[in-house]
């Protein structure tokens, strides 16, 4: 089982309390693999400062980090690759998974949001490819994206 978030911890010391987000809990049983190292690549991407970038990138935004979790969560019900990750410049995250000719980008925006590619190669071996947008509302739907690259061709 693994934590995934705040509830303040309790107090043993007289020291300033910690600050600790609590999310959630979710039974880890049954999940893929890269599940844990993918949520620890989460965190360390939360630890991102001002500037991570060079650039004056802005650090990784929680309501960012709160739908990469659950694109997470959605991927873990499926049989996909375990995803690369990345942080985006602006306060987003990436996702990247491959499979059998097939190749699924999910960047989480600032604001929660996703924009989503999807590329395959057709049976005459050009590439073919489809952009979208998911709201926040609408992240449920990752789950069909990604389940799309797990289907044969």
């Amino acid at each position: 089982m693994i934590l995934l978030g705040t509830a303040p911890p309790r107090r043993l010391d007289p020291s300033p309390p910690a600050q600790i987000q609590w999310v959630g809990v979710a039974s880890l049983g049954g999940a893929p693999s890269w599940l844990v190292p993918s949520l620890r690549a989460l965190a360390e991407l939360a630890k991102l400062e001002c500037d991570w970038d060079g650039y004056g990138s802005p650090p990784i935004h929680a309501v960012a980090l709160d739908s990469a979790r659950d694109v997470l969560r959605h991927a873990a019900t499926l049989d996909v690759p375990p995803p690369v990750i990345a942080p985006v410049t602006g306060g987003g995250i990436n996702f990247q998974w491959k499979a059998e000719g097939k190749e699924a980008e999910i960047e989480i925006l600032p604001d929660g949001g996703i924009e989503f590619l999807i590329t395959a190669e057709d049976r005459h071996g050009d590439e073919v490819s489809r952009t979208g947008y998911l709201s926040r509302e609408a992240l449920q739907h990752v789950s069909n994206l990604l389940h799309w690259l797990i289907l044969p061709a």
